[in-house]
């Protein structure tokens, strides 16, 4: 068979199964959503699937009903490995003796194979890594070993420099708000990385936060399938929990994140006057995939009003769920304005990187 140069590749993050209960929201929410949606893509191209980490939820035991339920989805699934995946009862196995008989990620390797592999598909090679240093009973840092990143610019020796690299990890390298779970040394990393057209795709955070790093070095930090795991049906950043969608053809790349049981079309959340309690004069939207090549206009009552200031705050819905608002975390993917009084009606249009619009509107 031909290698197909044009695929779709699914980037999902965080099922994070602890219990029954989640397994059960994981496999008739997310994996019911994945697997319409692949029926649907499978008819054009080939399906990959890359699960970015956090499989489960430190069970062990679960790995097999997780593998199970993405076995019959008609995509080809691939697993990285994230912190909840180790066996806390061990250390990883740079940090064992040599010759251990046991390590953290034994039973995950059992299920999965090497946290640590690369592919080629059509013109892109595909790179997935470990990048925690687990110390047992849940305790790790993260970051890559010189080990791993020797690998790694052992693997880039034989890919042609410029090409498109996707690389896959479970800690994202470069946060700029709510940054404490970046990688330590992602500047080695962006170093390895330089030569190449590079986008990221990460989870572990349970938010959406697009970083353009360089030019050629993209990351995708995705919101997490379980959201906020599983405590509703928003991220920590107030975006529903979803998955991303990547159309690749050849070396380019077209990307949108779906919430779980919602439409393509469903790209911001629009809160009116008053719903938003640390901004009760405006109507504010909370566009999850935003990133600077953006843009987000508003209408009053048909005239149009320019772009929407962009803040950073706490979401909503997600600080509304906690007993101390003041811990729910903080995203810079906010936008508001402020109505004049006595209108009636604002529209917001929300234009991707790609040229899309997608649009909202409410009654004042």
């Amino acid at each position: 068979r031909k290698p197909a140069e044009r695929f779709y590749y699914l980037a999902i993050s965080d099922p994070q199964v602890r219990n029954a209960h989640e397994m059960k929201r994981w496999r008739q929410e997310s994996v019911e959503d994945l697997t319409t949606l692949i029926d649907s893509l499978k008819q054009s191209e080939e399906v990959i699937a890359m699960t970015l980490g956090d499989l489960v939820f430190d069970q062990m035991p679960l790995f097999d009903e997780y593998k199970t339920s993405v076995k019959n989805t008609g995509a080809t699934f691939f697993q990285c490995i994230g912190n909840h995946d180790f066996d806390l009862r061990y250390q990883d196995l740079h940090n064992m003796e040599k010759g251990t008989p046991v390590y953290a990620e034994m039973i995950y390797n059992s299920y999965f194979g090497p946290t640590d592999y690369s592919f080629n598909m059509g013109k892109v090679h595909i790179i997935t890594m470990k990048n925690l240093n687990y110390v047992g009973k849940k305790a790790y840092v993260e970051c890559l070993t010189g080990d791993q990143l020797a690998w790694l610019k052992k693997d880039l020796s034989y890919v042609p420099k410029g090409s498109l690299v996707i690389l896959n990890m479970h800690a994202a390298g470069w946060n700029k708000v709510e940054n404490g779970g970046n990688v330590r040394n992602s500047n080695r990393l962006q170093e390895v990385l330089k030569d190449y057209k590079v986008h990221v795709f990460c989870g572990h955070t349970h938010f959406c936060q697009n970083n353009e790093v360089t030019p050629n070095l993209y990351e995708h930090n995705i919101g997490a399938a379980c959201g906020a795991w599983w405590a509703g049906w928003v991220n920590q950043c107030g975006a529903p929990n979803g998955y991303m969608l990547v159309d690749v053809n050849g070396t380019d790349l077209k990307w949108h994140y779906k919430g779980t049981r919602h439409s393509f079309s469903y790209q911001f959340r629009l809160y009116n006057k008053g719903e938003f309690a640390t901004q009760s004069s405006f109507v504010v939207a909370n566009i999850w995939d935003w990133d600077s090549t953006c843009k987000a206009v508003w209408y009053q009552d048909g005239k149009p009003m320019g772009d929407m200031e962009q803040f950073t705050d706490s979401d909503e819905e997600r600080a509304s769920q906690l007993k101390d608002r003041t811990k729910a975390p903080k995203t810079a993917h906010l936008f508001r304005v402020m109505p004049a009084d006595g209108a009636k009606e604002i529209k917001v249009v929300f234009t991707n990187r790609f040229g899309e619009s997608f649009s909202q509107t409410l009654k004042l």
